[in-house]
């Protein structure tokens, strides 16, 4: 899966082969979109990650948690390392491992639009056994333990470089809801339209108390929910809210919490700019003002 891709030059296997055999770390470069920047350890070796790895990855998530009692299952993975050994065994030539924090979510549709049914979000060790068609086979899919095991048998199964990144779900959460979100939207093939029709009717939501404040925060704390869900629309809620704003409907309490929403959506991105705005307008106002300066650069 993928939006914002970055591009790569995909290895042929036997550059694979060498790379483990002279123990050479190449640096990653992931397809997928807003990934964290990677972090392998220092003490294993890794590969070029390519489509093929990570449409296998995909794979082996789904596999372990496909849809069973929802319309559409999908999930998100970040790459935090691999490791590779090759002393596989069969016709096989190495065993490849990926550490990642994978997240799985199910979905219903209904009235236009869709709702979250389950789901997991947890580091997972894959492991394949990759031949000589550069073909992979799952070898194992690794789940930390639960309760007082969950820490401890992280701390066992991932090198030690890793270790901090895979206990830290939070820092990747927002932005693997959001491509979860994003697969929804495309694959129920949910319009322009319907997106506005669903972040206004949150809007309105969120808006309807309390009637006594005029802080902004106060509506997005008392409808917590509904807040998060424009959030983890993601680029879809941020095109709408902009769009928005420059047709002139973001005054008032609607434009501030727009203008908070967007806010958050771009600092998972890494697209926040920093200062404080009165309004929902003044904020936007100065987003316009920033793009050509980054156009520039």
């Amino acid at each position: 899966m993928g939006k914002y891709k970055l591009s790569y030059k995909k290895p042929s296997f036997w550059v694979i082969v060498t790379a483990v055999i002279v123990c050479v770390a190449i640096v990653f470069s992931l397809r997928t979109d807003p990934k964290t920047s990677q972090n392998p350890a220092d003490d294993i070796d890794t590969i070029q990650y390519s489509d093929t790895l990570d449409n296998a990855v995909s794979r082996a998530i789904l596999g372990r948690n496909g849809p069973e009692y929802s319309d559409f299952a999908t999930e998100s993975h970040v790459v935090l390392g691999t490791e590779v050994n090759d002393q596989a065994d069969g016709n096989s030539i190495v065993t490849v491992t990926v550490f990642a924090m994978a997240m799985n979510m199910e979905f219903d549709y209904m009235d236009g639009w869709f709702l979250e049914k389950g789901g997991s979000h947890m580091p997972v060790a894959i492991s394949f056994d990759v031949n000589e068609k550069e073909e992979y086979s799952l070898r194992e899919y690794w789940m930390p333990m639960d309760g007082s095991g969950y820490g401890p048998s992280i701390k066992e199964k991932f090198p030690s470089g890793l270790y901090k990144n895979a206990i830290d779900t939070q820092k990747y959460v927002r932005g693997q809801i959001m491509d979860c979100y994003d697969d929804a939207i495309r694959h129920g093939e949910l319009s322009d339209v319907d997106v506005g029709n669903r972040i206004e009717s949150l809007l309105e939501i969120i808006m309807s108390s309390p009637m006594e404040s005029s802080n902004p925060q106060a509506y997005i704390d008392e409808h917590a929910i509904e807040y998060r869900e424009i959030v983890y629309i993601g680029r879809h809620a941020l095109d709408y809210c902009l769009s928005e704003f420059d047709n002139g409907n973001g005054t008032g309490l609607k434009g501030n919490i727009m203008a908070f929403a967007c806010r958050e959506i771009m600092a998972v991105h890494g697209e926040e700019f920093k200062g404080n705005f009165s309004t929902g307008q003044d904020w936007y106002e100065a987003y316009t003002k920033l793009i050509p300066q980054n156009e520039a650069n």
